[in-house]
């Protein structure tokens, strides 16, 4: 940060980096960037939209697959769908790659594609289920988009969510098409 201008801070923590206290002559103004609404407790914050972020369902190229439906992407993350045969992919087992709770872009995808909350994370290593052996999904979470590509990158069957600019350099990960619709603007 330059001059005292406050430090980035994620989606859900930045409205509280803004808070400091103008006069009547000089009110207090700051500009703050977000991907999803404002949270709730902020009725001065004033959405004005002045760009768009192309996000897309990632997958690692191992899984074979190029393009899901809705109810696909709904069954891979309710743990429906274990394996990438069954939506006629390669024999290899579905992994997910989660942003964090906190995560702006998480609370997107869970509200736009998913329609409710993910299921809890269950692993600590995104190839088994080693933190919780009975859950439906193997599912792991990660803080950034740029460590949820890596993941995506590296480990076989892995599936996730991220912009489609910060996904392109990954040359193990597919940005696949959703109801046969590729992440673009025009579609």
């Amino acid at each position: 940060a330059s001059g005292n201008a406050p430090a980035a801070a994620g989606s859900k923590a930045g409205p509280n980096a803004g808070t400091t206290a103008g006069t009547a002559a000089q009110p207090a103004s700051q500009i703050a960037m977000s991907d999803g609404p404002a949270p709730k407790g902020y009725p001065a914050l004033v959405g004005h939209p002045v760009a768009v972020i192309l996000f897309a369902v990632v997958v690692n190229k191992d899984a074979d697959v190029y393009n899901l439906t809705l109810p696909q992407v709904r069954g891979i993350f309710a743990g429906t769908i274990t394996n990438w045969r069954q939506v006629g992919g390669a024999d290899v087992p579905v992994r997910i790659v989660a942003r964090t709770p906190g995560s702006g872009t998480r609370a997107n995808f869970d509200a736009k594609v998913l329609g409710h909350a993910e299921a809890p994370f269950s692993s600590y290593n995104c190839l088994s289920k080693d933190a919780v052996p009975a859950s439906p999904v193997t599912k792991c979470e990660v803080a950034d988009t740029g460590t949820l590509l890596q993941r995506v990158n590296a480990v076989p069957g892995a599936i996730g969510y991220a912009q489609v600019a910060d996904a392109a350099p990954f040359a193990g990960v597919e940005s696949v098409k959703l109801n046969g619709w590729d992440p673009t603007i025009g579609a």
